[in-house]
């Protein structure tokens, strides 16, 4: 079983460091344990200041990095902070609506310069669509997941997911 170390940086966020079996020969001289106890007192690779550095399984890290950054470390269990996913699901509906509204002017504009009108009426027509979209219907849906992977499904369909 592969292990990694997983460690809760001083800013607040979750590091995952896999060491590859030619870094702990070069650096550690041998073998995994060795490598892993010396790895949480090697500053290099637990930077100072981190907290709850543990040797976990590397099967028990999730396969979702999609809130990576609302991950929290307890005793190497790995979990989502909700409150931090809302907000960063929130910012990326916030700006991939953005770019989908910006994406639609610009390829309406290119339409009506070719001279293809259908197509400039419906990039207008969808643009619009997206500029009146009723943010409190997402907004209470984010509110209200109940865990990541209900948060996650929360996206406006007509806007494309990155």
């Amino acid at each position: 079983m592969v292990k990694i170390i997983v460690y809760t940086r001083p800013d607040g966020g979750v590091s995952v460091v896999n060491l590859s079996p030619r870094a702990i020969a070069e650096t550690f001289g041998g073998s995994e344990e060795a490598a892993l106890s010396g790895a949480q007192v090697n500053r290099k690779i637990v930077p100072p200041g981190s907290t709850d550095v543990t040797v976990i399984n590397a099967v028990t890290v999730p396969n979702d990095r999609w809130f990576r950054d609302a991950w929290f470390n307890t005793a190497g269990a790995i979990d989502v902070d909700l409150p931090k996913a809302r907000e960063i699901q929130a910012a990326r509906i916030s700006h991939a609506l953005g770019l989908e509204i910006a994406r639609l002017k610009l390829s309406e504009q290119q339409a009506r310069l070719a001279g293809r009108p259908n197509d400039a009426t419906a990039d207008a027509a969808t643009r619009t669509a997206l500029e009146v979209l009723d943010l409190t219907v997402l907004e209470t849906q984010i509110g209200a997941a109940a865990n990541a992977s209900g948060l996650k499904a929360v996206w406006p369909a007509q806007v494309p997911k990155p």
